[in-house]
């Protein structure tokens, strides 16, 4: 049975030696000890750490091993995933290997660092032990997070705003605005978007459009506002202006326009 929850571990100076990274000669240790992320083996049974490389001495803010062999590997996981540890656990005391899991770990100083947590059996000293690679991913979840933040407050102005905002990529509308849909008399977004930015251009205005598009992706510099004559799904024109650049979405090259107030502005 598992018993990763036991604290009366026996760290004596005897079990610290000996879990010391580099003080075995063991090949694998020394193999390991070279890794240039951190490397943790611990016994699945009781979740003991037994011996730990350097890099994970660093990743956990430790200054030497024995401030970490003999601990308990929930020591080092935030309470919200001991569940998620201990399942994994489970399963390599099984024999398995389990997907590689992303886990908010506590440093020795109090702080949270995030680190990508691959586990695999292995033999230890004769003995079924785990061994886990832990890739510090802290920099990733931060930008990751600063993403989904920075994305969240765009999508909050743009879709307050005005002016219509429209995102495209080739010819094929891939976002509109709110207040673009209402200008154009759409009714939801699946009314705009799939179709081509052509349909709701004045027909006259097409050529002069793609050769601007094409000199706009070409030297990746803003356009100046223009004017421009939408056609509203019912037929009707609507004037305004339009000013272009070029951005990213999903990855692909696309351009974004936006429409000053159309949300008020008459159809002609």
């Amino acid at each position: 049975m598992l018993n990763l929850c036991g604290r009366g571990v026996n760290r004596g100076p005897e079990g610290a030696r000996r879990g010391m990274a580099g003080k075995e000669d063991n090949p694998i240790l020394k193999v390991l000890e070279r890794l240039p992320i951190s490397a943790v083996i611990a016994n699945p049974l009781t979740g003991r750490i037994l011996w730990v490389n350097a890099h994970n001495m660093q990743l956990a803010g430790a200054t030497s091993p024995e401030q970490l062999v003999g601990r308990n590997l929930l020591d080092f996981v935030t309470p919200e995933q001991h569940g998620v540890a201990l399942r994994d656990v489970a399963a390599v005391a099984l024999g398995q290997s389990p997907s590689p899991v992303v886990y908010n770990l506590k440093r020795l100083d109090g702080g949270i660092t995030h680190g990508q947590i691959s586990s695999i059996p292995m033999r230890f000293r004769g003995m079924p032990a785990m061994l886990s690679l832990v890739a510090d991913v802290t920099e990733r979840e931060r930008a990751t997070r600063d993403l989904a933040e920075s994305e969240e407050r765009y999508r909050m102005l743009v879709e307050t705003s005005p002016d219509g905002i429209v995102v495209v990529t080739g010819d094929e509308i891939r976002y509109a605005s709110p207040a673009l849909l209402l200008a154009l008399g759409a009714e939801r977004a699946e009314d705009v978007v799939g179709l081509s930015m052509y349909d709701f251009i004045a027909p006259e205005l097409h050529r002069a459009i793609r050769e601007t598009r094409r000199e706009l992706v070409l030297r990746r510099l803003p356009s100046p506002p223009t004017p421009i004559t939408l056609v509203r799904l019912d037929g009707q024109r609507l004037e305004t202006t339009a000013a272009s650049t070029v951005v990213r979405w999903h990855g692909e090259i696309a351009t974004q326009t936006i429409m000053r107030d159309v949300a008020g502005a008459e159809p002609a």
